[in-house]
């Protein structure tokens, strides 16, 4: 506030969020569905409309790629020997990056894949519509994994555990635990009164899930917000003060604090304390809307 020249805003977001000023303007008005980074923290970024793009944060190399054919790609991931995986409406397809270009290795025809994940083993677990998320082996073999037995469901994302087992969420039906060595699936028998207290709003809609180190795994939901399950106690709790009860993609940084993206808002969520703090488009962070599971670490 000045004596005759009224006021002045100052903000002090511009050292929060969206410093990669090179990122915020290639970017520009596009909308961006998933991201993933490899081991040398270069990012892969799909975008809605505008397709796939290659960035390197260290030369602010940014280059578009360019495929032979037309194809509708809805998810992006990398694994563990930084291959790019890309699933579209054709299925599953494995690329070898070859500077900045890929090159195709392997597809698998799957109906409407959703997202992809890798367990500590190496296998590579996807997520689809229906009642069976898919397991490809290190020697490249499809396996298919009923998890629930409902014929109106889909599984969005499958959640390497620490203990090299898999969890799945479904729609309306639950958990289950995969063991893609035995080759067995469990569902998981968490109380009724639980489930209740949990899911006010709807139905269960799980978006997104992670595992902290003590064990703990966060899910992610839409319209019943953020979900604590203790795998040990076989408990299910709700954490409130999330910016919005539609989450997005859940995230944890070095200091083991978790970022939760929402469709309204994106929280930091203090696991010592129990405690959020949000921030919206007025305090910097570009937009108020964030995309399912478009999120990764660096």
């Amino acid at each position: 506030g000045s004596y005759d020249q009224g006021y002045q805003v100052i903000y002090n977001y511009e050292e929060r969020f969206n410093n990669d000023s090179w990122l915020k303007s290639s970017l520009g008005n596009k909308s961006v569905v998933s991201v993933a980074a490899d081991s040398k923290g270069r990012l892969w970024i799909l975008t809605l409309k505008d397709g796939l793009y290659f960035y390197n944060p260290s030369s602010e190399y940014f280059n578009k790629v360019e495929f032979n054919e037309d194809i509708d790609i809805t998810y992006a991931f990398v694994d563990k020997d930084d291959k790019v995986w890309l699933t579209s409406n054709k299925g599953v397809a494995r690329f070898k990056v070859v500077g900045t270009s890929l090159k195709l290795e392997k597809d698998w025809p799957l109906f409407m894949p959703m997202a992809i994940s890798q367990d500590k083993d190496g296998r590579i677990w996807v997520g689809t519509m229906g009642e069976s998320v898919y397991c490809i082996s290190l020697d490249d073999q499809l396996r298919t994994m009923k998890t629930v037995s409902a014929p109106f469901t889909f599984t969005p994302y499958c959640l390497p555990l620490n203990d090299g087992t898999v969890l799945s969420a479904s729609f309306d039906q639950g958990l289950s635990l995969i063991d893609g060595a035995q080759n067995h699936v469990r569902q998981l028998a968490i109380p009724q009164s639980m489930w209740d207290e949990c899911i006010e709003r709807s139905v269960f809609v799980p978006c997104c899930m992670h595992q902290t180190s003590d064990g703990i795994v966060w899910i992610g939901t839409l319209a019943n917000g953020l979900l604590k399950f203790d795998l040990t106690t076989n408990t299910l709790s709700k954490v409130p003060g999330a910016p919005c009860l539609d989450i997005t993609s859940i995230e944890e940084d070095a200091n083991g604090t978790l970022w939760i993206s929402t469709q309204y808002g994106l929280g930091k969520f203090d696991r010592t304390t129990g405690d959020f703090t949000n921030w919206f488009a007025d305090d910097g962070i570009g937009g108020n809307q964030f995309y399912d599971r478009a999120s990764c670490t660096l």
